[in-house]
């Protein structure tokens, strides 16, 4: 889950100029600039979900 302001998109569209154009990508340059921060979750279960297969294991993981 991300809270993000609109620099997000302009990250984005800096990284798009630069051959890149993934959500980690502009997540990076956030990261690079001092403006982008994480926050701790412990133990906590957490999958990144960007693919069918991914979703269909969370899914059954979660038993949802």
């Amino acid at each position: 889950l991300f809270k993000c302001t609109t620099g997000l998109f302009d990250a984005l569209a800096t990284a798009m100029t630069d051959g890149d154009c993934s959500l980690s990508d502009g997540c990076s340059q956030l990261i690079a600039a001092g403006k982008m921060r994480s926050v701790e979750i412990g133990a906590a279960f957490w999958i990144d979900i960007d693919t069918p297969e991914a979703l269909a294991f969370a899914m059954e993981r979660l038993k949802v």
